[in-house]
């Protein structure tokens, strides 16, 4: 070889160092051997090692990506996934105080992670405990629960409050469930007071977090029954739903809750109204409880005897077939026709569930108080006297129970008539236009006939 074809003029032709400023250029990327790969490699294996149910050697995997990855650049989001990977693989193994300690880890790295990914970790977190308490998977998982709570509260109180809101709602959310009103209430005071400004006002640029804080206080409301409350926050709610970003399912619940206040003040056709926009509202949001508003609006449809079709509308037309709604179907169906025998059998299938519901029980009595004033109008209308004890055999009720829905029926000018109670005949009298002073006659009849009864009472005991 020649120097002139020596370029460096040395004899080396550059070969080395050529082949080493080759290989420096390929170190450049991350290698096999480069620790933050063996942390990415980790995490994976732990991850398969979750998939396939080796708990054991998915923790061994997870616990090793965390301490490989302390104090190394570029390693957080897999430390933050791993921890969350442990935390849940430990609550579903019933290792809560283990599950708490590491979860005090990843709560110390939120601020490393996006704020998606710490709300969607915590969210994560406080799901899987829930399930756990909510089985009943051990003795302590209620209270294990709560220190979960706790822990997220005082950590993210001063440093991430969107959190800490969405937070202390899920608690106080589970405080209604289980009818805690006492936290309940604290609860919705330490919210309310995060929403207020410096005069102690709502604070309406927070408009869609003080809706979420006055469905809690609706709900409080409705399950203590205190409608003065109800009536009260009406119109505030209102003025907020004008310009709040409002959650359908929060539009729900609120609608909901002032359905059950309309339905306590006999306001059958207001609440009809309030449970149809929850149906709506609930069915927007994929919400469960659009089935059981639907339901409630066919009750309330069938206590007002509104002609108006509760199935008017596509959404509710789809929930037909619904087992649930099926037979609030058939409910109506055997009310329209006034079929005594099919509403009871209906009533009382188990498949039905409607006497599983409190709210349906309570409302059964001015039901039933309905369906017969309906069955006694058609009955009575090809008479001009007809038999109480004809009526109470038809209707499957005492005769003391005839005539009280018979008196109430002439008083409310629906039947024109007059009661003998002591020979328990109803007799029918002219048609309206004939009739002067419909509604006083009938409530001097009814006392006379009260004085009747009494003085018919007075000999048949004289004559025992």
């Amino acid at each position: 070889m020649s120097d002139s074809d020596d370029p460096y003029g040395d004899g080396s032709m550059g070969s080395d160092d050529e082949g080493y400023a080759y290989d420096s250029g390929a170190s450049s990327e991350p290698g096999d051997d480069d620790p933050r790969v063996e942390v990415e490699n980790a995490f994976v294996e732990g991850e398969e090692e979750m998939r396939l149910g080796n708990t054991a050697e998915a923790l061994a995997k997870f616990e090793s990506v965390v301490e490989q990855a302390e104090g190394l650049d570029g390693t957080v989001e897999f430390a933050f996934k791993a921890l969350l990977s442990m935390v849940t693989i430990l609550i579903g193994t019933g290792d809560f105080a283990s599950a708490k300690g590491h979860y005090a880890t990843l709560l110390s790295k939120l601020s490393s992670v996006t704020a998606n990914d710490a709300n969607d970790a915590v969210d994560s977190v406080l799901e899987a405990m829930s399930k756990a308490a909510a089985s009943g998977a051990a003795s302590s998982a209620t209270d294990d629960l709560q220190d979960i709570y706790s822990q997220t509260l005082a950590l993210t109180k001063d440093t991430n409050q969107r959190l800490w809101f969405s937070t202390l709602s899920k608690l106080a959310a589970l405080h209604l469930e289980s009818k805690n009103t006492k936290a309940l209430r604290n609860d919705i005071k330490e919210l309310h007071a995060s929403c207020r400004d410096e005069s102690g006002n709502d604070d309406e640029s927070k408009g869609t977090q003080l809706m979420e804080i006055y469905a809690l206080r609706i709900q409080l409301a409705s399950i203590t029954r205190d409608y003065s409350a109800l009536a009260s926050m009406d119109e505030r709610v209102r003025a907020l739903s004008a310009f709040a970003i409002v959650d359908p399912r929060i539009s729900g619940i609120v609608k909901e809750a002032f359905a059950a206040k309309a339905m306590a003040n006999h306001d059958w056709e207001g609440a009809y109204n309030d449970y149809r926009e929850a149906f709506t509202s609930f069915q927007k949001a994929g919400s469960p409880r659009a089935v059981q508003c639907l339901r409630y609006t066919l009750l309330a449809n069938m206590v007002a005897n509104m002609a108006v079709d509760p199935f008017d509308s596509p959404e509710a037309k789809a929930y037909q077939r619904n087992p649930l709604i099926a037979a609030m179907v058939s409910l109506r169906q055997a009310f329209e026709r006034d079929d005594m025998a099919k509403f009871d059998e209906v009533l009382r299938h188990e498949d039905s569930h409607i006497l599983d519901d409190e709210t349906m029980i309570e409302y059964l009595e001015p039901l039933f108080r309905n369906f017969r004033s309906r069955v006694v109008l058609r009955r009575v209308k090809a008479y001009r006297t007809v038999r109480l004890e004809f009526l109470a055999t038809e209707l499957k009720l005492s005769v003391e129970e005839v005539e009280e829905l018979l008196a109430s029926l002439i008083l409310d000018g629906r039947l024109q008539g007059t009661l003998d109670q002591v020979d328990g005949i109803l007799s029918l009298s002219a048609p309206a236009a004939a009739v002067q002073g419909k509604t006083f006659k009938a409530l001097s009849d009814v006392v006379r006939s009260l004085g009747r009864v009494h003085a018919g009472i007075v000999a048949r005991s004289g004559s025992v």
